[in-house]
């Protein structure tokens, strides 16, 4: 048994790696919580954990085989849902995820996802995976081709435009944040401005001139070029907010652009799909329903806070107990995201957050009541989160510790 398969073994057996599939009273907390919801957020206070996979698919099943939800939400774009959505069609149940997805969407869902085509295998149900996010490298390369020759053919007037453009963007690539990010910050800030300012001339004069677009063209071409350009004007802002970040002249909030996206996409599937129920699978912070703040500076408007008008949304956080956490390190010339996962010590459990709720005696997955109790922290990544919890999240699932996923490459 090569690497591959042996992973794709593992990767299909999760839900008993770590998690009890039924008993420690999970089952009847989430059907409570979750019973007349049609929106499921289930977060993780860190990614690239094999113990938060292994919980998400218990979650999961649980949701599908008992409240049937058809639908999962990830941080990824349209056009890499669309590549995942083939994947899980194929028959071939050994089919490498890899050649569907990049290094990063593989190391973020990848365990998941191969748990989840098996299981549609075995049971015969049908989930579709929607793209909620900006293409989650922020790379604008190759993810808008399709956006830049349906323009060519609407609009020709455009054309010396969208070649400028492409020209400017065609080195912003790379197979993370990181990595587009630096190639964005190498772009002199006259180009990084015009970029910006021909994707927001397009978008608006789509709209203006969407009247006489609409006699002349399908509607649903329209619509997907449109959002298309939505995407790409949001995947430039978060270029703009995560170079900020990285050479520490972040304004407060800077990098809430994108999560307002994704919230709007969630709102939009859910629009043109008002008989569906949708799972979001993403960080504890952006499910949350209250701002982001670390040691007392507000970092973002989560996804989560915006999704809190939608009727009957509701956010579980996931989080642990260990005395380390996979966390990234960056740069790493020798990966091919540009940073590399490792464990690293974790913040400490402290007075007043959630995980100090935690019995010692827990189990693998202890569930913690919020009825009665206000704490006011959640672990994030290898820090702490200032969160009012109880107003944040409407259940915190709690693991023993939290290791490396073997999907990781990198």
């Amino acid at each position: 048994m090569n690497n591959h398969e042996t992973k794709i073994e593992q990767a299909t057996r999760m839900p008993s790696a770590d998690v009890p599939p039924d008993g420690l009273g999970w089952i009847d907390v989430v059907s409570d919580i979750v019973k007349d919801s049609s929106l499921v957020g289930i977060g993780e206070s860190a990614h690239f954990v094999a113990e938060f996979n292994s919980a998400r698919t218990s979650l999961v099943r649980h949701l599908i085989d008992c409240h049937e939800f058809d639908a999962i939400a990830l941080e990824c774009s349209h056009h890499q849902a669309e590549k995942l959505n083939c994947w899980l069609d194929s028959p071939d149940p050994e089919d490498d995820i890899s050649k569907f997805s990049g290094p990063l969407t593989t190391g973020i869902y990848g365990s998941f996802l191969i748990w989840l085509k098996a299981y549609l295998g075995e049971s015969g149900r049908k989930v579709r995976i929607v793209g909620a996010d900006i293409p989650n490298t922020f790379s604008p390369v190759n993810e808008y081709e399709f956006l830049y020759a349906e323009l060519y053919h609407l609009d020709p007037s455009l054309s010396d435009q969208l070649e400028e453009l492409r020209t400017i963007l065609s080195g912003v690539c790379g197979e993370s944040a990181v990595l587009s990010a630096m190639s964005w910050s190498s772009l002199k800030a006259p180009e990084r401005d015009r970029a910006f300012s021909i994707v927001s001339r397009f978008r608006l004069r789509h709209e203006a001139l969407a009247p006489e677009l609409e006699r002349r063209f399908p509607k649903g071409r329209l619509d997907r070029v449109y959002s298309d350009l939505v995407a790409l004007q949001y995947t430039l802002e978060a270029l703009f907010g995560m170079s900020a970040l990285f050479s520490g002249h972040a304004i407060e909030a800077e990098t809430s652009a994108r999560d307002h996206f994704m919230a709007e996409s969630v709102k939009g599937y859910l629009k043109h799909h008002s008989q569906s129920k949708l799972i979001f699978l993403a960080h504890n912070n952006h499910i949350q329903k209250l701002p982001v703040v670390f040691s007392g500076e507000l970092a973002g408007i989560p996804a989560g806070q915006h999704l809190a008008s939608v009727p009957g949304y509701r956010a579980i956080a996931l989080t642990h107990l260990g005395d380390t956490v996979p966390e990234m390190h960056f740069p790493d010339t020798e990966s091919p995201v540009g940073f590399s996962v490792a464990d690293e010590k974790a913040a400490p459990v402290g007075v007043g957050s959630v995980e100090d709720l935690v019995p010692d005696e827990a189990d693998v997955m202890q569930v913690i009541p919020l009825a009665g109790v206000s704490p006011s922290s959640i672990r994030s990544q290898s820090s702490i989160a200032d969160v009012d919890v109880k107003e944040a999240f409407d259940l915190v699932i709690c693991l023993k510790r939290a290791t490396k996923d073997l999907m990781v490459q990198f």
